[in-house]
Parts: C-alpha cells; structure tokens; sequence
C-alpha cells in the first residue's frame, strides 16, 4: 500500500494509539501500580490521625497532642498531593508523540528512556513506521535519552500541538477524531499555530483586517474606520503590514508628505542595531484625513489624530530588494539566546510604533492569503482579526481551510474562535436581506462544521474521547445563527459607486465623498469596533481596580504586621 501525506500521519496516530493503550497496561503493573497502592497506604494513615486528632480534641482537649497529630496528618497529604503529581506525570510521559517534518516524513517520539520502555511495543512500533514506506524517517524512536534537553523538548517546546486527526468520516465530511500530540516542522505557516500569551502590560486595543483575496475593500475600510474613530477622540495607528502590496500611504498620506523611513526599512536597519527613537518619529506621518483644528480641538496634549506608519517609505528606490530581506532571521548575539525571527521582530516593532505614538487604538492591515505575515498579525497580533470576504463559494471554501487548520489543534480553535468576526465587504445594494440571509448562513455553516463545538444529538451513541476537536469542557460553544455577538455573524458593508477608485482626501469642496456617505456604508463596522474600544477600557479599569485594591489589602496586612 502506498500511503499518502493524510494517510500516513492519520495511521502513525493510530498504531500510536493503540500502543499507548497497551503500554498503559504494562507501565501499570511495572511503574506506577507500586505508586497506587503506597497512594492508598498514605490515604489510610491521613485519615487514621484526623479521627485521632478529632477524638484528643473531644475527651481529653490537649491542644498540643491535637496539633501534632494535625501536623503529621498534614505532611502525608503534601506526601500524598506529590505522589498524585508523580503517577500524573508517570502517565504523562508514556504518551506517544509524532514528528513530522518539512517533507511530511513521521517519526515516533517518547518522553521515556529507551530502557524504560517495553521492548515488544518498541518493535511493533517500528514495524508500523517501516509501512509507512516514503513518509518513514530513517531514524529510529526518539527517547529521552537521545536528547540533549529532553525536558525543553518534550514539555516546553512551542510547536507541540493537541491535534484532532480525523479517522472516519460522514458524507465527505470528518466525523470521528483521535488526539495525539504532534510536532509539524514547516517551512512556513508555522505562526497560525502561534498561542499568544496575553501581555500584563496595558497597551492599545488592536484589529488586524484580513481577506483571504485582495479587492474586497479591505484597506478603504480600515481607513473609514480610522476616521471614524480619529471622530470619536481616538489616537489611531495605521501599520501598513501588507509588505508585498503596500497601498495605506497612497491612500491616506499626499505624495509629498510620505514617512522618511517605512516599516520595511525599520526590519533591514533593525537587524544592524541601527534604530533609535529619531528614527521611530520618521516612520510616522499624520494623515490629513482628520484634522483635530478643523474638529474645533485645540491645546490638547494628546489630541485625537491618524498616524500611518508606511510600508514603504517616500521617494524609495529600492523597495523589493529590501523586502527580500525582511523575513531573514537575526542571528543571537550570544549562544544563551535564540535567534530573532520575524514573528518576534513585529511584535517588538508594533509594541515600539504604538508606545511612541501613544495610541488609543492600532489598526493593521495585513497581508492577503495564507501568508504567514497574515498569520502572525492574526495569532499573535490581533485582540480581534476582522476576516473580509464575499458571498463566494471561493471565499468560505479558503476560511474553512483556515479554521480547520486551527480546529484540528483544540486549544488554538478555541482562542481563535473568540477573536475573529466575519465581514460581508462589498455588499450588492439590490436584494439587500436576501444577500444578508445567505451571506449568515454560509458564514454559520462555514463555522459549524469547524471551529464550534459539535452538538450532540445522541450523547449515548457518541463515542466522547473520539469526538470533533475534542476535549471534555463543561460549557459547549454552539452559538445559533442569529446570535450577533457571534464571530460568524457578519458585520456588513454595502456597496456603493462612491468608493469605487475612492480618493479619501479630496475634499467634499471639490467632489470628495461626504461623511455621512461614509457612515452608510462603514457605519456598521465603525460602531462594532467602537463597542469593541469600551469593552477593552471596561475591562482595564475593573483590572486596575482590582489590583489597586490588592495593593491596599497587601499594605493593610503590612501596617498590622509592623503593629
């Protein structure tokens, strides 16, 4: 049989977990049985000396005799909470783990010395993998102790992933997954698989705009709704961050009064330690779009404004042979450190840009595609990642490609799945509803059938441990259709000739579009990502609140302790 990129990994997964099942079995009699029953012995002694310690207390009230036996009872739960631990970790470690490399070749991985592993199961194993035939690494099980640091591998490693291989299926449809830990070396693509790691610092609420296709107004939207916020009092940072196709400072900024410097030449001269605070300010251009005098605001500190940092800077000559240097990873400087790449590079870079803008708020315009700029934006950029697209069939079969590559990885599909809204760009003007009723439906369907939770029509006839992305959780997310807090219900753009080859700064004096022409059609966006801003404050002032309040207790405690 000749096994295919699918096929193989899904058959590595289940011979994996068949032999973890019966490893199980071995490890409990050899391992972690002894553990069990010296479990039971502590749980036994612990009891026995509450009930002494309860009986002193009621006959003979020795509080000392009562403390120390309190004491020892105490010490053999700690004993007995360590040794959970140990047979937690006992069977954590008999977990088989599956590489698979650039080329889509699979390779066995055990957090266990080589010694410590049945041999029988070892050979079975191998066996397996050998059938894979062209997608079988030459190498051999990797254990422990062919590691160097097998602890930062096995457990700290970030491209280690929960992933839901799907193994039957129903009407071309999966139906039925396993759950194995897999590590899937990529040449690129790896950062839609990025968990960010929420920051403790307070820093603006950021929206990445995405489309998988390019055309469908994205960036106009962005800028409308820049200057709808920029109307509402907010500092908005504009990142031109669609490298390849840059286009926000033609659209935002006059042809002579572009940034000196582009966020391109930000990555080529970063990576020579040449960036310093003079060149951060050189970066940024206000646009005119919204002028702050002409709002009647004047001496304000801070005053509301759109501040556009360029992908590519004025009056460049030598654009594409920067750009082919951006994604390039910057060497450590020492041997303790990792190496730079792009991912950590823009987020350092966008944390930079918003700190010295002072912005309320940073609106991203990411590259088309699966692109793996896109990719960091959204995974690791983005409070929320507004996903544009039209009602074509081209557009929910590429967003169920990307959801489902989220979904098979259970932990990511749930964060993604709380960050994304869907955008109907370029909505007709005709047959408006029917348009808004079948873009929802496709758009419910689209989400459905990968990042919600499955509904469990017949919980008993359904096998749990195998089910659709599939961890146990108590609360199941099944949004319905009409729910419009739900990341499938879209929020609408209409369509209108006005923005058609749409010039934002010409004036209205000279045939320019009307603002509330602009709120007609960007209105809808406009008002979600301003409900957006005053959930995110809402939701950082009940944070300081909270922590100035721990800060009292704390000095509280302090003031009683010196008395």
């Amino acid at each position: 049989m000749t096994y295919r990129f699918n096929d193989a990994l899904t058959r590595a997964v289940e011979v994996g977990t068949f032999a973890k099942h019966e490893e199980e079995f071995v490890l409990l009699d050899k391992q972690i049985k002894p553990f069990i029953n010296q479990l039971k012995e502590l749980e036994k002694r612990a009891s026995s000396l509450l009930l002494a310690a309860a009986k002193i207390k009621a006959q003979a009230n020795d509080p000392d005799a009562v403390a120390t036996l309190l004491a020892e009872a105490t010490q053999l739960q700690k004993d007995q909470a360590a040794l959970e631990k140990k047979i937690d970790g006992r069977k954590e470690a008999s977990e088989i783990c599956i590489l698979r490399d650039v080329y889509g070749r699979l390779r066995f991985a055990i957090n266990l010395e080589e010694k410590d592993y049945p041999k029988e199961l070892k050979k079975k194993l191998e066996a397996a993998l050998q059938e894979l035939g062209k997608f079988a690494t030459t190498g051999s099980i990797l254990f422990r102790d062919g590691l160097s640091n097998p602890d930062k591998f096995f457990k700290h490693h970030p491209e280690w992933h929960q992933t839901a291989i799907p193994y039957s299926f129903e009407n071309g449809k999966p139906s039925s997954f396993w759950l194995a830990k897999v590590m899937d070396r990529q040449i690129i693509g790896q950062d839609w698989l990025h968990e960010d790691k929420p920051s403790k610092e307070p820093r603006p609420y950021r929206i990445v705009f995405y489309g998988l296709k390019g055309g469908v107004g994205r960036s106009t939207a962005l800028a409308m709704t820049a200057l709808g916020l920029a109307k509402e009092g907010k500092r908005v940072l504009l990142l031109d961050f669609d490298l390849e196709s840059p286009g926000l400072a033609s659209m935002l900024l006059p042809r002579n009064h572009s940034a000196k410097f582009g966020l391109v030449d930000w990555f080529v001269e970063d990576a020579l330690e040449q960036v310093d605070e003079q060149f951060l300010e050189a970066m940024i251009v206000t646009s005119p779009l919204y002028n702050a005098k002409d709002e009647g605001i004047n001496g304000q500190e801070r005053p509301p404004g759109i501040f556009v940092a360029p992908a590519m800077a004025s009056n460049e000559t030598d654009y594409i042979a920067k750009l082919a240097r951006v994604y390039a990873d910057v060497p450590a400087k020492t041997s303790g450190e990792m190496a730079q790449t792009f991912a950590t590079r823009m987020r350092d870079l966008v944390a930079r840009l918003e700190r010295y803008i002072a912005a309320d708020v940073v609106l991203i315009d990411s590259r088309a595609g699966f692109h793996d700029v896109a990719a960091i934006a959204i995974t690791s950029q983005a409070d929320n990642a507004l996903l544009f697209g039209t009602n074509a069939q081209q557009t929910w079969d590429g967003y169920e490609q990307l959801f489902l590559h989220w979904a098979q990885r259970p932990k990511i599909g749930k964060l993604m799945r709380q960050r994304v809204a869907m955008v109907q760009a370029l909505s007709p003007a005709t047959e408006v509803e029917q348009g808004i009723t079948s873009y929802r439906q496709n758009s419910f369907e689209t989400f459905l059938k990968t990042l919600y939770d499955q509904r469990q029509e017949d919980e008993e006839a359904e096998e749990e441990e195998d089910s659709a992305i599939a961890e146990p959780q108590t609360a199941l997310f099944q949004p319905q259709i009409y729910d419009e807090t739900a990341p499938h219900f879209p929020i609408r753009i209409g369509w209108s000739a006005l923005f058609q080859e749409y010039a934002p700064l010409k004036r209205e004096l000279d045939g320019g579009v009307k603002y509330d022409d602009v709120v007609t059609i960007f209105g809808n966006l406009q008002k979600w990502v301003l409900n957006k801003l005053t959930e995110h404050k809402a939701m950082q002032d009940a944070a300081k609140k909270a922590m100035h309040g721990k800060g009292k207790k704390k000095a509280k405690q302090g003031a009683n302790h010196a008395g």
